[in-house]
């Protein structure tokens, strides 16, 4: 919605290039439309989920009604507000299937909230090769750590240790880039945070984040990460995900992602992501960032996706300032812990004209923890 209300003003060249950078989405559902796929059964080999049968039916009568306090239902009449009948369809059904199915591809493609609301102890080692469009070899890597500490979870609320060789990128990782692999290793900024757990449920995560930035000087930080399920009927499942943070050397921060994920098939997952960041020092900006994503299991070890989306600045006026699309094959190499992905990537930016930057990346991910089994 937010790249068609951008792009009515816009000349027609460039709502054409917008049009292009939808092609390879609109493609992928086409395809999965029309070619009949090997019926392999869908295993459980990275998630927990059983995947090898079908995904259950999703209609109420086939889900029994959430135990969660908040939505046991009384006989004594509740005040009501107009126009929330198709909201409080979600007290009376949560669709488990395709809650299912968005774990099951975010554990695949090692999204960031796995690490972040998985219990245990989670590591992931990844390396990217990212070939350039002058033919410059540049290079992208991470190293993550959760370490569960029983003895302070004792004390009654679960405790973390977070250690990662650099902070949460402000586009979530959509667009990767690189640079020279000694530069690269210069320019880490590590990380070390305690995450404490306030509340772990199903509709509702809080964890509150404080840490430092191991650099000189050092760099505190603190941050606030609650996230919020909500069903949204029976074919779709809002989540958001909202991130307020002080960092002293920056101050204030705010990153919000608000995504509407819904299945077209029993193989494939569609999601509707908006996201808005804003910075102390960035002079009031507020950066949207809309995007479009679809995944589709070729295998039990095989999944596509395509994204496509724009990034708009709004100071000292709301205009696109990115384009980006990129393809997605990631495969299970190794049992349930080792993948390689091949992504394909296109990029516009204002600062270059909008000329296109195309680049090929090459990722090796290593993942250990309770999903990876």
């Amino acid at each position: 919605m937010f790249l068609d209300l951008a792009l009515i003003k816009q000349p027609h060249g460039r709502k054409f290039r917008a049009m292009r950078l939808l092609a390879p989405l609109v493609f992928l559902i086409l395809l999965s439309k029309t070619v009949t796929w090997a019926e392999e059964p869908l295993s459980t080999e990275v998630t927990p989920v059983p995947l090898e049968a079908p995904i259950p039916d999703s209609s109420p009568k086939a889900v029994p009604a959430p135990t969660e306090p908040s939505d046991t239902k009384t006989d004594a009449p509740l005040p009501r507000l107009p126009g929330m009948r198709f909201i409080d369809v979600g007290h009376g059904f949560f669709s488990r299937s395709l809650e299912s199915m968005t774990d099951h591809v975010d554990t695949f493609f090692g999204d960031d909230r796995i690490f972040i609301e998985d219990s245990g102890t989670y590591t992931r080692l990844s390396g990217s090769a990212i070939y350039e469009k002058k033919g410059e070899l540049t290079f992208d890597g991470t190293v993550r750590l959760r370490l569960d500490l029983q003895n302070l979870s004792r004390l009654g609320r679960k405790v973390n240790l977070i250690l990662a060789s650099d902070d949460d990128a402000p586009d979530g990782g959509k667009i990767t880039t690189g640079e020279p692999i000694f530069d690269r290793i210069d320019s880490a900024k590590p990380v070390a945070a305690l995450q404490i757990v306030l509340q772990e449920k199903r509709r509702w995560d809080v964890r509150l984040q404080p840490g430092l930035k191991m650099r000189v000087p050092l760099d505190p930080f603190i941050k606030l990460r609650t996230r919020r399920l909500q069903p949204l009927g029976e074919d779709w499942l809002l989540r958001l995900t909202t991130i307020p943070a002080w960092y002293e050397s920056r101050g204030l921060e705010l990153k919000s992602v608000l995504d509407f994920d819904t299945t077209p098939s029993e193989r494939s997952l569609l999601r509707l992501s908006n996201g808005l960041f804003w910075e102390e020092g960035s002079k009031k900006n507020v950066q949207l960032q809309p995007s479009v994503s679809y995944s589709y299991i070729l295998t039990p070890a095989d999944i596509i996706a395509a994204t496509t989306g724009v990034i708009f600045d709004t100071t000292p006026y709301l205009r696109d300032t990115t384009y980006f699309a990129n393809i997605r094959y990631r495969r299970n190499l190794h049992e349930k812990w080792i993948f390689v992905e091949i992504k394909p990537q296109i990029v516009f930016e204002r600062n270059a004209s909008f000329r296109p930057d195309p680049s090929l990346i090459l990722t090796v991910d290593m993942l250990f923890g309770e999903q990876y089994r």
